[in-house]
């Protein structure tokens, strides 16, 4: 259902010296009561449990993961939170890679964003992008598109099955 706000949904990046767990929670159930979808930037910097978070107010997605727990992505995965990967970061930060081992063993819902950033992710080359989540997380080229079209449009709530002959795709 689409509502009548000026927004589409409210990311919170939740760690200890701002948004807290229980700060983010406060306000993240407020904006589900209101209608207003969720996505959490969860346990980018370190573990904060944001996952867990993610898995318990029902978002529609869990950005980053890099330090998120098993029990943590279980629970988001329970849920059906999409969890956001963003490869150009990870490579262009040196940053430590998401769990796709642990994502793969819970059969979690995953999708690939660009994370456009002129100084965390400064390319707007999604081809790039794609390489970098096939070396960096091992996946094969199905998985990938799987990723992007079907799991990136049940994100957003579109839910397309895929691409087919006379199914609705938009490119950038």
């Amino acid at each position: 259902k689409q509502n009548s706000h000026l927004l589409d949904g409210v990311e919170i990046e939740v760690h200890d010296k701002g948004f807290t767990q229980d700060l983010s929670r406060r306000f993240l159930l407020q904006l589900k009561d209101q209608g207003i979808p969720t996505y959490v930037s969860a346990d980018r910097i370190q573990m904060e449990s944001a996952a867990e978070l993610a898995g318990e107010i029902k978002a529609k997605s869990a950005e980053y993961v890099l330090h998120s727990s098993k029990y943590g992505i279980r629970k988001a995965t329970e849920s059906k939170v999409v969890f956001t990967l963003h490869p150009l970061t990870t490579h262009f930060k040196q940053t430590k890679n998401a769990p796709i081992d642990l994502l793969k063993e819970h059969d979690a819902i995953i999708t690939i964003a660009s994370g456009h950033n002129p100084i965390t992710a400064p390319s707007l080359h999604f081809t790039h992008i794609l390489q970098l989540a096939q070396r960096l997380y091992n996946l094969t080229p199905e998985q990938i598109l799987n990723a992007v079209v079907v799991n990136g449009s049940y994100q957003l709530g579109t839910e397309h099955q895929g691409l087919y002959e006379g199914s609705p795709a938009s490119f950038v």
